[in-house]
């Protein structure tokens, strides 16, 4: 596997793997799949601000993707970004997800001079294996940088939620 940057001629394969996201995930919010035209569009926010766009290659094929993107528009949260990672599902559980939010983590610590802690590969992987969604990251202004905060409650499908009468 190698994770490199992201070009257009990877267009129509992220598409596609978000469409699967859209259409079987829950973490999308979406109801209708995208355009590549759509896609391309909203990648390029987070080119224009210089954060990183990769992409996992096995094999020839684009086995996912990842992005840190702005967290919000307003000035206040200028020094925050979030992370977002997609696997297609023919490569998932074959430790993808986890090279790209290494290498991810790697890119945005190299444009500031603050160090997050280190994920636990740990949390990572059980909370995968129990169908949680990934472990988010928020990059948080401090004076020089960004600072990473853990993700405050992992969310559950809701095929494991109490169901209240």
């Amino acid at each position: 596997m190698i994770v490199r940057p992201f070009t257009d001629a990877d267009l129509a394969a992220v598409t596609a793997i978000y469409a699967d996201s859209v259409l079987h995930g829950t973490g999308t919010f979406e109801l209708d799949v995208p355009s590549v035209e759509e896609m391309k569009s909203r990648l390029a926010a987070p080119v224009a601000l210089g954060l990183p766009i990769l992409i996992a290659e096995i094999d020839g094929q684009v086995a996912g993707y990842a992005y840190a993107g702005p967290y919000r528009l307003r000035a206040a949260y200028r020094f925050m970004v979030e992370d977002s990672i997609y696997v297609s599902e023919a490569f998932r559980g074959r430790g993808v997800g986890k090279a790209l939010l290494d290498a991810l983590l790697g890119a945005c610590e190299a444009l500031s001079p603050c160090t997050p802690p280190p994920v636990s590969s740990a949390l990572a992987s059980s909370m995968r294996r129990d169908g949680s969604s990934t472990p988010g990251a928020t990059w948080s202004s401090c004076r020089r940088g960004w600072v990473w905060e853990r993700p405050r409650l992992p969310m559950r499908p809701a095929s494991t939620a109490v169901a209240r009468g």
